[in-house]
């Protein structure tokens, strides 16, 4: 397998590939600090976000990463599913979900499905790995389902493994997510709650989301708060 070096040098002709593509992050990794800017000085980048904006074609429904200050967030794929299994194999994952963990064929069955896509035009999932820096360790996942209608709107969720919760990580991962679906033109996110799940609820919260009356599946859906940017 090809390997690439940790970082790379990214100069003018890599970033007119964002005319192209819709899903340019922003942040410090992103493109948005380059839009005014009448000179494109070679800047370093990660070599991951390098590899995506090369490969652009084969992400057709996943952003490109999405970096913040302690994570990477990577678009989900069916080698990743060796490593989640090690995450997600825990009893307490399920405790306001149902259901017990997957097995590891049964895994990369679900990676697979996720990685395709929905195949429906008017439904686009959006699946990205949560990994840790440094050493990119995989620690979870967030998800959207993005509606495309004349509104589109997006279910949004997240889950972090047991060895990693407490630390703010949910909170940073789901955070960039909405980030991202706002970037697109998506406001109206949504989240379905277990009424009993205060972790979630909190962290629902800090997103700017509030309970409302709708019921999902006993779940409780929350949305973000039209002002919240």
């Amino acid at each position: 397998m090809e390997t690439f070096p940790r970082s790379s040098i990214v100069t003018k002709d890599f970033f007119d590939f964002q005319a192209e593509w819709p899903y340019a992050p922003t942040g410090k990794y992103g493109f948005g600090a380059f839009k005014s800017s009448s000179c494109f000085n070679p800047v370093e980048m990660d070599w991951q976000l390098l590899f995506a904006i090369a490969y652009k074609d084969q992400l057709p429904n996943n952003p490109m990463p999405i970096v913040t200050d302690r994570l990477i967030l990577t678009p989900l794929q069916l080698s990743d599913a060796e490593e989640m299994h090690l995450v997600l194999d825990h009893i307490n994952l399920h405790t306001f979900t149902g259901g017990e963990p997957l097995s590891l064929e049964e895994l990369q069955k679900r990676f697979a499905k996720l990685e395709s896509g929905s195949g429906r035009d008017t439904e686009t999932w959006v699946n990205l790995i949560v990994r840790l820096q440094p050493g990119e360790i995989a620690i979870g996942y967030v998800q959207a389902t993005i509606y495309n209608e004349d509104l589109p709107c997006a279910d949004i969720a997240w889950v972090i493994g047991i060895s990693w919760q407490g630390k703010g990580c949910a909170t940073e991962a789901a955070t960039a997510l909405v980030t991202w679906l706002q970037n697109q033109g998506i406001n109206e996110i949504r989240a379905n709650i277990n009424p009993s799940h205060d972790a979630s609820k909190a962290i629902a919260r800090r997103l700017g989301m509030h309970p409302t009356d709708v019921q999902v599946d006993e779940e409780t859906q929350w949305k973000l708060s039209p002002d919240h940017q």
